[in-house]
């Protein structure tokens, strides 16, 4: 299910959720909350994240007034 595929990628739920409706990762929709995703893949997700650098947010320093 999508909490094997989620430990797997060291994710959320929510994340492989999102990942499938953006089609980051590709799967085919089974039923009502039931989805077929090929362990290929996975295992090509797994390798691009490995691979990947891993994107920052930059942060905004404000200066703040002490009064």
């Amino acid at each position: 299910g999508l909490g094997e595929v989620a430990d797997l990628l060291r994710l959320s739920k929510q994340t492989v959720r999102r990942w499938i409706r953006t089609g980051t990762l590709p799967a085919v929709k089974l039923g009502y909350n039931t989805f077929r995703i090929e362990r290929d893949q996975i295992d090509r997700l797994i390798v691009q994240r490995r691979t990947s650098p891993v994107k920052r947010r930059k942060i905004k320093y404000t200066k703040r007034r002490v009064k």
